[in-house]
């Protein structure tokens, strides 16, 4: 029997890794959400619900981030930018090229977003927590790591 024959759709295996994926991203997100008001908390943000609310929590995120760097670029106002590229993202993922074009420039303001995040709160960590929360989608096991520290800058 060949190994790829055990995931086919309909055998116990295929379940198993759905289940089994369906809670990891469940905790992922639970994860995230808990890190994401904390530190909305501790920066005396309001309405630290939102990072319970899928996209709207990049909101949230934004105003805890306040301002990315690109280059010579400052980028502000990502309370707005995260959840508008988020929505972009999604309206146009269903348009073959387009859609990956706008996929890519969303995993590049959020790489620059993570990065963001993680020097104000882990300065000496900031890289590598934005390239394995980004190759290996941890981000949000790293906000909830950084959950209770204080600004460095």
């Amino acid at each position: 029997m060949y190994l790829y024959k055990l995931a086919e759709p309909g055998t116990s295996a295929y379940w198993t890794l759905i289940v089994f994926s369906l809670i990891l991203n469940i905790a992922k997100y639970v994860l995230g959400a808990i890190g994401i008001e904390r530190l909305a908390k501790n920066k005396g943000l309001e309405k630290t619900w939102m990072a319970w609310i899928p996209i709207v929590d990049l909101c949230l995120l934004g105003k805890i981030i306040e301002r990315i760097r690109i280059g010579k670029w400052e980028i502000v106002h990502l309370e707005q930018l995260l959840p508008g590229v988020a929505v972009v993202t999604l309206a146009f993922c269903w348009i073959p090229v387009l859609g990956t074009i706008v996929g890519l420039v969303m995993m590049v303001i959020m790489a620059f977003a993570m990065y963001g995040l993680f020097v104000k709160y882990r300065p000496e960590q900031a890289i590598l927590y934005t390239i394995i929360g980004l190759v290996l989608k941890l981000s949000d096991l790293f906000i909830f790591i950084i959950r209770n520290d204080e600004e460095v800058q």
